[in-house]
């Protein structure tokens, strides 16, 4: 009787450490997809702020290339944050078009 009391408690175990394994199997790839996730959110709301400097200074990108990093950026927005994303560039708009009227 102690044998097979013996089987079971070990039997047990070895399940109890499989789920445990697998569990943090599973935690470990999400934290991996969060943490991709985010790098590239990073990097699409950096390249979007760079590409709208780059633009407004008159350095050599075109206004499609604003466009393109706008939309890579919004893939990662909420709602608001793509309405936030929108007004900054319309703000530079304005301030090139109120500065060139300015001079011109």
């Amino acid at each position: 009787m102690d044998a097979n009391i013996d089987i079971i408690v070990c039997c047990i175990t070895v399940l109890g450490s499989i789920a445990i394994a697998c569990y943090t199997a599973q935690k470990t790839v999400k934290l991996k997809f969060f943490d991709a996730y985010f790098s590239e959110k990073v990097n699409a709301y950096n390249a979007y702020l760079e590409s709208i400097f780059n633009f407004y200074s008159k350095k050599s990108i075109s206004h499609a290339d604003v466009a393109l990093s706008l939309a890579k950026a919004s893939l990662f927005c909420s709602s608001e944050n793509i309405k936030t994303l929108i007004q900054l560039d319309s703000a530079c708009k304005e301030y090139l078009l109120k500065k060139a009227s300015r001079y011109s």
